[in-house]
């Protein structure tokens, strides 16, 4: 059986691993470490894109907004032949922009049925994913302030990625709820 080819997308070294920003350190983000937490084996990583890095999915009209970058990541990684695009985009509070990206979503499903898209918003931050997973609830009505000062008090510094793999790796593995849009199994 062929590996699965995954390309995966983020803000930044804590989703997508050190390698994004230094390509001589090959160490996971936590998208990478959520995904070996579903499905431990036959897929790799073949790609990484920064959000910021993301281009435009269509040639004029006005700068792309987040549904616009979910359909160009579909693009780009249907053009790699990856079956799978992985990514998060933290909401930072802002509800239009989870909504942007599920209507991104949808759209990509749509445009380009050949990829899988596991992604999101997470809501306010990528660290009320990882409270939650540490069993705390709420995390979702936190300030993006509030989840990152009480994953800091869990001992997870939030801009610590191996930090946030290992906690990502230490969670427990039966079905938990994380927020209100996303199950980790």
């Amino acid at each position: 059986m062929t590996e699965l080819r995954v390309r995966l997308a983020g803000e930044g070294p804590n989703e997508l691993g050190r390698d994004a920003v230094d390509p001589s350190r090959a160490e996971p983000g936590v998208i990478e470490a959520l995904l070996r937490k579903v499905q431990p084996t036959g897929w790799s990583v073949t790609g990484r894109t920064k959000w910021k890095d993301i281009g435009r999915y269509r040639a004029k009209g006005p700068t792309p907004g987040e549904a616009d970058k979910v359909l160009a990541l579909a693009f780009d990684a249907q053009r790699a032949e990856q079956q799978i695009l992985a990514f998060a985009r933290d909401s930072d509070g802002k509800m239009g922009r989870v909504a942007e990206i599920r209507r991104g979503v949808d759209e990509a499903r749509s445009a380009f049925p050949h990829v899988a898209i596991v992604g999101g918003a997470p809501h306010p931050v990528l660290e009320a994913w990882l409270l939650a997973l540490q069993g705390k609830t709420g995390t979702e009505t936190l300030s993006k302030a509030g989840a990152q000062s009480r994953l800091t008090e869990t001992g997870v510094p939030s801009k610590d990625t191996a930090a946030m793999v290992a906690a990502v790796e230490a969670a427990r593995s039966e079905e938990r709820r994380v927020g209100k849009e996303c199950t980790i199994q």
